[in-house]
């Protein structure tokens, strides 16, 4: 017995989810060097660094040229704030792979939840797993060892967000 599940939507559901957290981080780390900026510069919630403009979410009417450089005293710390978002999208993307990867075996709630560790069925896998899994353990087995950097990532990612949290 096979319950069917969109695979689609449950794809969808995955993305807007760590798309949402990547967006969030985006804004949070802008929002705070912008009033950081502001309080040594006394200048708009808003900077340009690396010929990049960053405005404060509440600010976006700020043009260019009301725009100060970064502060000095903040580039190592936007250096270490953008290393740290593009880690998280890399992350992200090594997800992304794994999860398409386990969508195009399965073929029910139940295989999906199958190829993954237990630890990555709260956070990841939408809804319970439904009826039996049919994927034969080599199945399972095999795309563990393939997606071993992509499952660890998840892992990885998901005890960042617990530590945040």
């Amino acid at each position: 017995m096979s319950f069917n599940f969109d695979k689609k939507e449950y794809l969808q559901v995955f993305i807007e989810l760590l798309e949402r957290e990547v967006t969030s981080l985006k804004i949070a780390t802008v929002d705070k060097l912008a009033i950081a900026h502001r309080e040594r510069s006394g200048s708009a919630y808003g900077f340009r660094f690396r010929g990049i403009t960053f405005l404060h979410s509440q600010f976006q009417g700020l043009r260019n040229f009301e725009l100060r450089l970064l502060h000095p005293a903040l580039e190592t710390e936007c250096e270490e704030e953008l290393e740290f978002i593009t880690d998280t999208e890399s992350r992200i993307t090594l997800m992304k792979r794994a999860y398409i990867s386990a969508l195009s075996l399965s073929k029910n709630t139940a295989d999906l939840y199958a190829l993954f560790p237990d630890v990555i069925h709260d956070a990841f896998l939408p809804g319970n797993a439904m009826g039996e899994s049919y994927l034969p353990e080599s199945t399972i087995r095999h795309f563990r060892l393939v997606n071993t950097e992509e499952i660890d990532c998840m892992k990885a990612h998901y005890l960042l967000k617990q530590l945040e949290g």
